[in-house]
């Protein structure tokens, strides 16, 4: 959620964008995935850092749209190009996520 909470907060970033955005999030023709505030490392994650900073993601995110979460994500991914690690979808079942993407790059 870094790079999103970089472009919402910019100071060139106009109201009307902002409001084209939230029409866009408000019609479900966009929505956010896993909304953590970074794609934690697999190989040397803590539980607490994964916890953490899916937390800090999901605040931004009812802090900016409203705290009914109703924008919450809820779909998990995972993209780590060297495997997947099984904690990151357990993890995800306890944030309820309704479904888990697992994404390898090809080399």
């Amino acid at each position: 959620f870094f790079f999103f909470a970089r472009w919402w907060e910019d100071s060139r970033t106009t109201a009307e964008q902002r409001h084209q955005f939230t029409y866009l999030l408000q019609n479900k023709q966009i929505e956010f995935v896993i909304g953590g505030w970074v794609m934690h490392d697999e190989a040397t994650v803590t539980y607490s850092a994964a916890i953490d900073q899916m937390t800090e993601g999901h605040q931004y995110i009812l802090s900016i749209f409203g705290e009914s979460g109703e924008y919450n994500p809820k779909v998990g991914w995972q993209i780590d190009p060297f495997g997947a690690s099984s904690v990151t979808p357990t993890l995800n079942s306890l944030f309820n996520f309704s479904s888990h993407v697992i994404a390898r790059t090809l080399r």
